[in-house]
């Protein structure tokens, strides 16, 4: 935006011009350029020589990762986005089984929709902008993370006996803490 009076009818050419410079910065170092630095690499990887102006951003999330974290960057990326994907899809699954109640089944399936939809739009939208180290994108993997947890080992079949949720073991972190142990016990 700033620099669109300087580039006037190229604006619309910029960005697959961007995402060519980030893609050849990505081959030319399969370990990236490094966090953040793909503005200041640009001007070295501009083979139209200023045209579209200087230090520009790459206009990509996905791009992004590939210039700045080179291809086992954007392998993790790219798997984080996979396997997130198919751990909603196995929650919309488990929300079907007849042992759960009602309200648990309704829960798993509209959350795991939610974060399917959540991350459907990043994808598209995020081969726009340069959002890859966004906030909201890290919470959608914790939250699709968590909801996982929760289908696993929180949210019992109704046909499970209380005493299930009671001899599960804390977790290590607080077995260390021996007041949190001796109340744990004492239930």
């Amino acid at each position: 935006i700033r620099t669109y009076d300087e580039i006037g009818e190229d604006s619309a050419m910029s960005r697959p011009h961007f995402w060519r410079v980030g893609i050849n910065m990505g081959l030319t170092h399969p370990l990236g350029v490094g966090i953040r630095q793909y503005e200041q690499a640009y001007d070295a990887f501009d083979f139209s020589n200023g045209r579209y102006g200087f230090k520009r951003s790459v206009h990509s999330s996905h791009v992004q990762v590939f210039a700045e974290l080179g291809i086992i960057g954007f392998s993790v990326w790219a798997s984080l986005f996979a396997y997130a994907i198919f751990v909603c899809l196995r929650l919309r699954a488990r929300a079907g089984d007849p042992a759960r109640s009602p309200l648990e089944s309704r829960f798993l399936f509209t959350a795991a929709n939610g974060l399917l939809a959540s991350m459907a739009a990043f994808l598209a939208g995020g081969a726009f902008l340069t959002l890859a180290l966004n906030d909201l994108t890290w919470l959608t993997f914790a939250m699709v993370a968590s909801l996982d947890r929760l289908a696993t080992t929180e949210l019992q079949p109704a046909a499970a006996p209380p005493e299930v949720l009671l001899t599960r073991q804390a977790p290590a972190a607080f077995r260390a803490v021996p007041s949190y142990a001796a109340a744990r016990e004492e239930r």
